[in-house]
């Protein structure tokens, strides 16, 4: 494994592509992929893992954005809907529909957000399958056992959608190396290459061998997020910044917590934004919060007044209140927003794109839902700049790696869905019944196959992203960061101490995820 991708890294430099995309997140793989099926030679690459960052920490939905439509950000909603739907049908191993619950006060609440379901089923054309419906007590009883009383007079379900953020990244990278298109991670860019005041090229950095490679593109985009601005400065030595940042915060509940297998949405929490509860493997999502922060972290560590924020906003809605035990998990991560004087939480999700004098293409803000679509406007945009010669995008009926029809696919149990079809080269390597943990849905197999088909090089990278093990319940993940660092030290053909190194420096991450840590 390691050998492969140093012949890999080797193999890039002084190599030439068509297109050059920094940051393999949701925009960034996005992109390529749109790149890549359009015929244009394409590479990726990464400074940290695939959605190490924004990208791997969201809400877990494909949703149009009933905040969005309540702001008259027709547009985006209208977007957004339309791409849910592409991805329910390009990608239903990682997609799914999910019916979301509005608890109402009174009638008249219950009549303000239906006209609001209404106007977003417009927006939708209207699906027959998936139409909102107002609901009474009973209906209310029966969906949410665990909510409190006062809040199940009356109500409204809508539909939207849930997925896997990081596992729909990794079905983007091989379904970009389908597509003759190469990706590689931590590879950090370091220096632009200039012929006059025009980008050629970059050098590149190889954090795992501290090498560093020349490559030159025709076009390349700037797609890091949170790091734009960073990226951005490499180009023109002074930048102001264009970049506001937002963090949003998840905990993660036990599912006798809420155990309705609909989400359920709160309408408006004491700091004016919605909450969500979002049934997820075995677990629930509650989140997000919005609060302006100003340092990129790799790992960003939640705020105890976010975690309490959720928390009391959350048990105002519960008949039982959460307590540290039915905790598993707690995350956050930093959204790339558009710079703008007012709070973060009315700035568009809206993308931004920029090109700048020497040619760089960058984009700032986007969201999962509309991936898609936005890598499809920065080709466009791209071709539009006299970039890249004139093609036509194909990626809106292109299936993803791992494709299988709907029936098939959710006919296999969630913990493994997003894998698809190759679910049955998982079966057929070592330890596919040899589960690490009771309490978390990983077997030898899915660590060997993180390896050796999906770039994982370590601890981290299999247990965060490959599989969900960590923002599922942390302190399970700390007990078999051993053993699956194991079974990684066999597969690589590295020593105890790399081991042991590995997981001293998963576990101090891990160790963030832990609710004990701040609540």
């Amino acid at each position: 494994m390691t050998q492969a991708r140093e012949k890999k890294v080797n193999s890039l430099d002084g190599a030439t592509f068509d297109v050059l995309v920094i940051g393999g997140g949701a925009t960034g793989l996005g992109t390529a992929v749109n790149a890549a099926t359009r015929g244009f030679s394409t590479l990726v690459l990464e400074q940290n893992d695939y959605a190490k960052g924004t990208s791997s920490r969201s809400t877990k939905i494909l949703h149009g954005g009933v905040r969005y439509l309540a702001q008259g950000n027709i547009k985006l909603v209208h977007e957004a809907l339309k791409e849910k739907l592409i991805n329910y049908e390009n990608a239903p191993h990682l997609a799914r529909s999910m019916d979301f619950v509005i608890p109402c006060e009174n009638f008249f609440k219950q009549m303000f957000y239906a006209s609001g379901m209404i106007a977003y089923d417009a927006l939708a054309g209207f699906p027959k399958k998936y139409l909102s419906k107002i609901v009474n007590h009973k209906t209310l009883n029966a969906e949410l056992p665990e909510v409190a009383e006062k809040h199940k007079d009356l109500g409204v379900i809508y539909n939207d959608g849930q997925f896997d953020d990081a596992r729909m990244a990794f079905a983007l990278v091989r379904t970009l190396e389908d597509n003759k298109g190469v990706a590689v991670n931590y590879i950090k860019v370091v220096e632009f290459i200039k012929e006059g005041t025009k980008i050629v090229g970059v050098k590149a950095l190889d954090k795992r061998t501290n090498k560093v490679i020349t490559i030159k593109a025709k076009c390349i985009f700037n797609a890091t997020g949170i790091y734009s601005d960073e990226i951005i400065k490499l180009d023109k030595g002074e930048h102001e910044g264009t970049v506001t940042l937002a963090q949003g915060i998840h905990i993660v509940v036990k599912g006798d917590v809420y155990s309705s297998q609909k989400a359920m949405l709160i309408p408006k929490t004491t700091d004016g934004r919605v909450l969500f509860f979002i049934p997820w493997y075995d677990k629930v999502i509650i989140g997000t919060t919005d609060t302006k922060v100003s340092t990129v972290l790799d790992d960003p560590i939640p705020l105890k007044e976010e975690i309490d924020l959720v928390i009391n906003n959350a048990n105002n809605y519960l008949s039982r209140p959460i307590q540290q035990e039915d905790i598993t998990s707690v995350y956050a991560g930093i959204r790339p927003l558009m710079k703008a004087t007012s709070s973060t939480k009315k700035i568009s999700r809206e993308e931004h794109i920029d090109i700048a004098d020497s040619g760089l293409i960058s984009v700032v803000g986007g969201k999962w839902t509309t991936y898609r679509h936005m890598g499809e406007r920065l080709v466009n945009f791209a071709i539009a700049k006299g970039k890249l010669p004139q093609k036509e995008s194909q990626t809106k009926h292109l299936k993803l790696h791992g494709y299988l029809p709907e029936d098939k696919a959710h006919a296999i149990p969630l913990a493994l869905r997003f894998y698809g079809s190759e679910l049955s080269k998982i079966k057929d390597m070592q330890g596919f019944n040899n589960n690490l943990h009771a309490d978390l849905p990983i077997n030898e197999a899915q660590v060997r196959y993180a390896m050796e088909f999906e770039q994982a090089l370590t601890l981290d990278d299999v247990l965060a992203r490959r599989t969900r093990c960590l923002f599922i319940n942390a302190a399970a993940c700390i007990e078999i960061a051993d053993t699956a660092a194991k079974i990684m030290q066999e597969f690589l053909g590295f020593d105890d101490k790399w081991r042991k190194a590995e997981v001293e420096d998963f576990t101090k991450i891990a160790k963030k995820y832990l609710i004990s840590s701040y609540w």
